[in-house]
């Protein structure tokens, strides 16, 4: 894949880019880590990008992530009996990470959060 900067830096909200604002759907809370909002690391529209075998070909895959010290972590890190009950998306914001898959995304900016200016981000 092939990343360029747009004209005016200000990809639609269904784009792939890399930071800045994410797609959310009218109604949805931003993603919070710790209890504050997640930066968007990345965001995919997989119709954007080559096929790969098993993944889906449609939809927008996003990457949220905070600055958590990560030396510690190790199997053992993951494997303690309080964190084997919990779900992969918990353990993953744990961690300070956070993926968030929309399958069928809509492409109507009237129906997505376009305004930001709620959050310190």
């Amino acid at each position: 894949m092939e990343t360029t900067n747009s004209q005016d830096n200000s990809p639609l909200p269904w784009d792939s880019h890399f930071g800045g604002t994410p797609y959310l759907l009218v109604g949805m809370d931003y993603p919070q880590i710790d209890d504050k909002p997640a930066p968007l690391l990345a965001q995919f529209n997989l119709a954007e990008v080559p096929p790969l075998d098993g993944f889906p070909t449609t939809g927008i895959l996003q990457f949220y992530g905070v600055d958590k010290p990560t030396w510690e972590w190790n199997h053992t890190w993951f494997a303690t009996e309080a964190r084997a009950s919990m779900s992969y998306p918990e353990l993953m914001e744990l961690a300070g990470a956070k993926v968030l898959f929309f399958p069928a995304p809509i492409l109507a900016v009237a129906d997505l959060i376009t305004d930001f200016s709620f959050s310190p981000l």
